[in-house]
């Protein structure tokens, strides 16, 4: 993966890492603050239906965080770390769809609930891939084959089985692929680190891509458990 560089002392791996959560969650709270905002709202409500409605809206919406993802990685590749950073802001506003979903169909307690779960989770499973010795690298292509197969199966259950049970094993599932990609994400920029110490302005263009990982590592944990209280709770 990365090969560990003995020049570590411009940028301390504490700062690299404040870097990457900090970003993290200031995607997380837009997105939660523009969803709300949007079903608070009844005209923006009202356009966020209308929308919906449409042939194909959440496949234009998937196309264009597909196509914004692809954006950021180009950037961070040619470390303009400044329209990285944009581009992640903007990602993070297009999942607000989403959370708008989340407050019309999840009472608020229950919302309340999986953020705390899921922060308690994501916090401790990053805790493990920073401090674990272990290589968890070894283990990502399993975690990549279980969530194309997660995925896979999710389709077929929608549009054939359409059983409330498949979908409850789908949302566990879909949790220990999300956490164990946490710990592995984590370890994977930590690596990262190591491999670019010396070059702060690499660290601040990974940092960006690190954000963008961990951000869709903790909103689909939180996402999962939402499904997993909300089923419980019907």
């Amino acid at each position: 993966m990365f090969k560990k560089n003995v020049y570590s002392n411009q940028m301390t791996i504490n700062r690299y890492f404040a870097k990457i959560f900090a970003l993290m969650f200031v995607g997380v709270a837009l997105s939660a603050t523009l969803g709300y905002f949007l079903v608070s709202v009844s005209t923006l409500r009202m356009a966020v239906f209308s929308f919906l409605r449409m042939p194909f809206s959440i496949l234009i919406v998937f196309a264009l965080q597909i196509g914004l993802t692809i954006w950021i990685r180009k950037n961070v590749e040619t470390q303009n770390v400044l329209l990285s950073t944009i581009l992640f802001l903007v990602y993070s506003a297009t999942i607000a769809i989403t959370f708008s979903i989340v407050f019309l169909a999840y009472d608020m307690t229950v919302i309340l609930q999986a953020f705390i779960g899921a922060t308690a989770l994501f916090g401790s499973l990053a805790v493990i891939g920073y401090t674990t010795k272990k290589d968890i690298g070894r283990f990502s292509s399993l975690l990549q084959a279980a969530l194309i197969a997660m995925l896979v199966i999710s389709l077929i259950n929608i549009f054939i089985f359409r059983s409330s049970f498949v979908e409850l094993l789908i949302c566990y599932a879909g949790l220990f692929v999300f956490m164990g990609l946490t710990a592995y994400d984590v370890q994977k920029f930590k690596n990262a680190y190591y491999a670019v110490a010396s070059d702060e302005k690499s660290l601040n263009s990974i940092a960006v891509w690190g954000a963008l990982e961990l951000y869709l590592d903790f909103i689909n944990i939180f996402l999962y458990i939402l499904r997993i209280l909300g089923k419980s709770k019907d």
